[in-house]
C-alpha cells in the first residue's frame, strides 16, 4: 500500500474539534449582547404604560319634555252681545219760516250812477313824446265824469306802433299794453307814461292806445286815439 493513499483519521478529528470551539467562541462573543437585548425589552415592557379599559359605554338620562302655555288663551265663553240703542223718532214738524228781511237801495248820487258802481266817462285824448327827434311817449286822460275816481287801478292801456324806416323799407309794426292807475276828479286830465321810445332821426311813427278802465264807462268811443309821429 502506498502510504500517501492511507485515511488521515487523526488529522479529520483535529478539524473538526478546530471548528466545534470556534463556533463556541462565536457564541461566547454574542453572549452579552444578547443579555442586554433581553434586559432593555424587559424594562421597557415593566415602565409602558398599560391602556385603560372600557367594560360598557355610560348611560345618559333623557332630557325632560315641556309644554309652552299659548300666550292669549281663548275665553272660555264669548262676550255677551249688546244690542244696538232704540231709535228715536225724529219730528218732522218743521218751524214756520221767519220774515224775510227787504233790502232797501238808497237813491242814487247826484250825476246819475250808482253808489256801489264808479261811472266816469274817460277820454284818451291826446298823444305825445316828451322829448323830440329822440324821445318817450305820453298819453293825456281826461276824466269827464260824472264820479270821482280816487286810486282806481287795474285800467290797462293797449297801444299799437307802426314804424316805418325812413329809406323806403317796409315798415313793422308792435303792440304792447301796460297797467295804469289814476285819482281823477270830473274834468281834470293827467298824463301817463305808455313805455314807448322814439327816435325821428331813423324812423316814421303811426301810434295807436286804447284804454280799458276798471269803472263803469258810459262812452267808450272816445278811449281810443291815434296820432302820427312827425306830425
Amino acid at each position: 500500500m502506498n502510504p500517501r493513499m492511507a485515511p488521515r483519521t487523526p488529522k479529520a478529528e483535529s478539524t473538526g474539534t478546530h471548528e466545534l470551539a470556534h463556533r463556541l467562541r462565536l457564541t461566547l462573543l454574542w453572549l452579552p449582547f444578547a443579555a442586554a437585548a433581553l434586559a432593555c425589552n424587559f424594562n421597557l415592557a415593566s415602565t409602558a404604560p398599560l391602556l385603560p379599559t372600557y367594560t360598557s359605554l355610560p348611560t345618559y338620562t333623557p332630557l325632560p319634555t315641556y309644554t309652552i302655555p299659548p300666550l292669549h288663551p281663548a275665553p272660555t265663553q264669548s262676550p255677551p252681545v249688546q244690542s244696538p240703542p232704540p231709535v228715536q223718532p225724529t219730528s218732522t214738524e218743521q218751524s214756520p219760516p221767519g220774515p224775510q228781511a227787504t233790502k232797501t237801495e238808497p237813491p242814487p248820487p247826484p250825476g246819475g250812477g250808482g253808489w256801489s258802481v264808479t261811472t266816469a266817462d274817460l277820454a284818451v285824448t291826446d298823444l305825445y313824446p316828451n322829448s323830440w327827434p329822440q324821445g318817450w311817449i305820453f298819453v293825456r286822460i281826461t276824466n269827464n265824469g260824472p264820479d270821482t275816481l280816487s286810486g282806481v287801478n287795474n285800467n290797462r292801456l293797449d297801444c299799437s306802433v307802426t314804424s316805418d324806416l325812413v329809406g323806403g323799407l317796409p315798415p313793422s309794426t308792435e303792440t304792447g299794453f301796460s297797467w295804469i292807475a289814476f285819482s281823477l276828479a270830473p274834468g281834470e286830465t293827467q298824463a301817463f307814461a305808455t313805455g314807448i321810445p322814439v327816435d325821428g332821426t331813423l324812423y316814421y311813427y303811426d301810434i295807436t292806445c286804447t284804454l280799458q278802465p276798471n269803472v263803469d264807462d258810459p262812452n267808450p268811443s272816445n278811449n281810443s286815439y291815434r296820432e302820427g309821429f312827425p306830425g
